[in-house]
């Protein structure tokens, strides 16, 4: 377990334990190849990566790094703005850059409240996720969560990781045909379909993107 510390990096003490995250990781690697042609530096256990410049999470340049496709989901869903309102959000796509991490993926967030919209960029090829955020944003608190919050917290539902055309107004059809929701039990989906639908009209008028924010594709 020494070894595996020292491998992994600094357990949070507000965080899913390192040896689940390195689990998850390795399966994905197992299940898709992943890891050929990936450098050395980009399967290390980090909270930023090495070379990295930009405002963290939100330049191409300083990616947040996670521990696979689940480490995105994860994080996705314990980020909260500063008032503590979580995100719907999104996977706009992917890029290839020449930065410290050569493949990328890329989120559109916007808060549950509609007040503030961000655009995040993902290194997945790490064994654990950041404990580090965009500036203005933090994590909630792994060791706060009931058992059934961590099961959700693994899953889709007010997000999703392909494009969503409409964001966010088609969010609602998006999580009533998750599989994975679907999975844990007949008519979760649309359960959680009906909450994201609350969602939108209760910020009804409000969800416009600000004038400056990026297209919603790549």
């Amino acid at each position: 377990m020494n070894l595996l510390k020292r491998l992994l990096g600094k357990q949070s003490v507000d965080d899913e334990p390192i040896a689940s995250q390195q689990e998850s990781f390795e399966w994905w690697r197992r299940a898709v190849g992943e890891g050929t042609g990936v450098t050395p530096h980009l399967l290390s256990a980090c909270d930023e990566l090495p070379g990295s410049s930009g405002p963290f999470g939100e330049s191409a340049d300083s990616p947040i790094p996670v521990n696979g496709p689940d480490g995105e989901v994860i994080y996705l869903n314990q980020l909260r703005c500063k008032n503590g309102c979580g995100f719907l959000w999104h996977r706009i796509g992917s890029s290839t850059t020449a930065g410290p991490s050569k493949n990328l993926d890329i989120y559109e967030l916007v808060a549950l409240d509609a007040s503030e919209w961000r655009r995040l960029y993902f290194s997945m090829h790490h064994p654990r996720r950041s404990t580090l955020t965009p500036a203005g944003l933090h994590l909630r608190s792994w060791k706060s969560l009931s058992d059934i919050e961590r099961v959700f917290a693994k899953c889709t539902g007010f997000g999703s990781t392909s494009y969503v055309e409409n964001f966010p107004f088609g969010m609602p059809d998006a999580a009533a045909r998750d599989d994975q929701l679907n999975s844990i039990s007949p008519g979760v989906g649309a359960s959680v379909a009906k909450r994201v639908q609350d969602t939108l009209r209760q910020s009804e008028g409000k969800w416009s993107r600000p004038p400056n924010f990026p297209p919603s594709s790549t």
